[in-house]
């Protein structure tokens, strides 16, 4: 019983590795970047609203949007980690609930294995909503990108070309 309780089973090399990712954390949350556990989420809400002056709503899961402009604009910002080097993340869930709670804009970033955006894109709610596919999830294509109203807001040369910003 004794053996199950201490954490002897951990490599030390692996613990000095969570320790960093500890430390890492409690200073994102110090500094106002993390509001929650939900790191990814967090960090893409901080890039957007600092690119676009956005204003992050107070409640961490407020139906609806995330952030408003300074015209009270709604955003609704959705992040994905890509898994490695040179790929990003083109399927964003989550929007069941939007034709109830209706946002302006919808802001996609992409961040890359350390945690930094890639891409961020903002796209006009009624495009998203004519988009979503069965399940009620929006998938980037190619496209999308050259529609009414999308803005490539940022993007880093880790993606394809015709992701980049203009």
């Amino acid at each position: 019983m004794d053996e199950q309780n201490n954490n002897s089973f951990i490599d030390p090399e692996i613990k000095g590795c969570l320790k960093k990712i500890k430390e890492g954390f409690d200073g994102l949350k110090k500094l106002n970047v993390i509001r929650s556990n939900k790191i990814t989420g967090d960090l893409g809400e901080h890039y957007a609203s600092k690119l676009i002056n956005l204003t992050i709503v107070d409640k961490k899961n407020n139906k609806g949007f995330d952030a408003e402009d300074t015209n009270k604009k709604r955003y609704e910002i959705k992040t994905r980690l890509s898994p490695n080097e040179g790929t990003y993340r083109t399927l964003f869930e989550g929007f069941s609930n939007s034709e109830r709670f209706p946002f302006d804009f919808f802001v996609c970033v992409n961040l890359n294995t350390y945690f930094e955006p890639i891409s961020i894109i903002k796209f006009p709610y009624q495009l998203v909503i004519n988009n979503l596919d069965s399940r009620k999830r929006f998938i980037l294509k190619k496209e999308l990108l050259k529609a009414d109203g999308v803005e490539i807001l940022y993007s880093s040369q880790d993606i394809p070309e015709f992701m980049w910003k203009p």
